[in-house]
């Protein structure tokens, strides 16, 4: 059995929380096109998927030992990441009032757009780097990723007019989330991390880049590149934080870990219990009279329940033989 890291898990955990926390304010608090209003929320969709998706990238299994053997890796994680988006992603959107095609052509798939995507990278990696991945440099292997990117960005371009198809696909998250999962899977390939997550000028560098743009950011619009690099900052930034401290242990710690290692339960639960209650007064009072730090707090605190009370489903589900193994493979 592949070996936990406590700080991958933390990361998880703080991952899992800031998008229960986008959605709150995007969905519940406020609408999603009022969300935008809310800087609480234009900070946190700001890197929560891109972390999301790093730290997926960041324990990928690149080892290659078979055809046979990757396609069951292939499976396993279609069934733990696909099933869920058919039997609870369909039913969520008939619930909200949704199509079976308005949930296929949607481009967010009323948010089960990340199991998707996420299944896809994993295809596209395992795909490209099987055979010869432990036989390139660092350089050809960098070289492959980013001409991956080109081809990925090449093909959605020449079918840009064939939107319905592209958003059933999940293709243009493929192509915008594929560097993000990329470096990450390279690092955790040639074992760059203490170099890397350890480097405080690495840091200081990630904190001005971050800072800098994100406040240019909220002043002007920038390009989808300037982009990466704010948000590759971001992640950075976050990282370093953790790693220095991934050998520490407190009670903050060990709930992120518990969340963390369960957040795939939250992620797919988390939307059910988002539209329990109407607090689309609480969102409008922070509009009407914004204050950063409470707003956080609020939204951090509503945040939490609602993560504790989809960890506790999944494990209420789990205790189910039968629906633990058509729904998690477990």
């Amino acid at each position: 059995m592949k070996e936990r890291l406590n700080y991958i898990d933390w990361l998880k955990g703080i991952a899992i929380i800031t998008v229960v926390m986008g959605h709150v304010t995007a969905f519940d608090f406020l609408s999603l096109t009022d969300s935008s209003k809310s800087f609480v929320n234009r900070f946190i969709v700001s890197l929560q998927m891109p972390l999301f998706i790093f730290l997926s990238g960041l324990v990928v299994n690149y080892k290659f030992e078979s055809v046979i053997a990757s396609s069951k890796k292939l499976l396993y994680k279609a069934w733990i990441l696909l099933v869920p988006v058919i039997l609870l992603g369909v039913p969520y959107a008939l619930w909200r009032g949704f199509t079976i095609y308005e949930f296929i052509i949607n481009p967010t798939k009323y948010g089960y757009w990340y199991l998707i995507t996420l299944f896809e990278l994993y295809v596209v990696y395992y795909v490209v780097f099987s055979y010869n991945f432990l036989h390139d440099t660092k350089y050809e292997d960098f070289m492959k990723g980013c001409i991956i990117w080109i081809l990925l960005k090449g093909f959605a371009h020449i079918n840009i007019n064939n939107e319905d198809i592209l958003n059933a696909f999940q293709f243009t998250q493929l192509v915008v989330y594929w560097p993000f999962f990329f470096v990450a899977a390279f690092i955790n390939r040639y074992k760059l991390q203490d170099q890397l997550f350890l480097n405080n000028n690495i840091f200081t560098i990630s904190l001005l880049i971050f800072g800098g743009l994100f406040i240019y950011k909220e002043y002007s619009s920038i390009d989808n590149l300037v982009m990466y690099l704010l948000q590759f900052a971001g992640i950075f930034c976050i990282i370093y934080l953790i790693y220095k401290i991934k050998d520490k242990n407190n009670v903050i710690l060990n709930k992120l870990c518990h969340i963390g290692r369960s957040s795939l339960d939250i992620y797919i639960l988390h939307y059910f219990f988002i539209h329990v209650a109407y607090m689309k007064i609480i969102g409008n009072y922070f509009l009407k009279y914004p204050n950063f730090i409470i707003e956080t707090i609020v939204t951090l605190a509503y945040s939490i329940v609602i993560v504790y009370c989809s960890l506790y489903t999944g494990k209420l589900l789990r205790e189910s033989k039968l629906i633990s193994k058509i729904l998690f493979n477990k």
